[in-house]
C-alpha cells in the first residue's frame, strides 16, 4: 500500500472582488425591480385572475434571491486543509475529504461550484487569482480523489 506524503497546508484567505459583488447585486436589483413592476401590473389589470402569474412571479423572484444569498464571496482555508466557504446567509465548513468535485468556470470568471457530500456550494471568484489557485492546489493533494472540471492553466 503507497503511503501518502504529509501536506502541510496554511491558513489562507480568498475574497472575491468587490467589483464582481457589487456587479451582481446591481444586477439582483435591478430583476427585484422587474418583478415587482411585472406584480404591480397584474394587480392593476387582472385583479386576482392573475393569480398562477403572480405566483410564478413571486416565486421566481425569492427563489433568486435565495441563491444569490448562499453564494460565498470569501473562501477560508485552514491549517489542515478543512475549508470555511462565507456567504451572507450562511458559512460552510468542509474537510477536503468532504469536497467530491471543483467545477471552475470556463470563462476564467464567474462561479466556483464545490460539490459536498451534503450538497453544492458557489462561490464568486476569478480563476487567474493566485491565492484561489494555492487553496486549490492543497485541496487536490489532501484529496487526489477530488474531480476537477475546466482546470485548462489554473491547476
Amino acid at each position: 500500500m503507497a503511503k501518502r506524503r504529509e501536506v502541510k497546508a496554511r491558513v489562507q484567505v480568498y475574497r472575491a472582488p468587490s467589483l464582481m459583488i457589487a456587479v451582481s447585486w446591481g444586477i439582483l436589483l435591478v430583476w427585484t425591480l422587474i418583478c415587482l413592476s411585472l406584480i404591480k401590473s397584474i394587480f392593476g389589470e387582472w385583479g386576482w385572475s392573475g393569480a398562477l402569474q403572480l405566483f410564478i412571479i413571486v416565486f421566481l423572484l425569492l427563489f433568486g434571491w435565495a441563491f444569490f444569498l448562499a453564494i460565498s464571496y470569501r473562501l477560508e482555508q485552514g491549517k489542515k486543509g478543512d475549508i470555511l466557504l462565507i456567504s451572507p446567509r450562511k458559512a460552510v465548513r468542509a474537510e477536503a475529504k468532504d469536497v467530491t468535485s471543483v467545477e471552475l468556470p470556463g470563462a476564467g470568471i464567474g462561479l466556483v461550484r464545490f460539490r459536498l457530500g451534503k450538497g453544492k456550494v458557489y462561490l464568486f471568484c476569478t480563476v487567474k487569482n493566485e491565492t484561489l489557485k494555492e487553496i486549490l492546489l492543497t485541496l487536490k493533494e489532501l484529496n487526489p480523489d477530488m474531480e476537477f472540471k475546466n482546470l485548462k492553466g489554473v491547476v
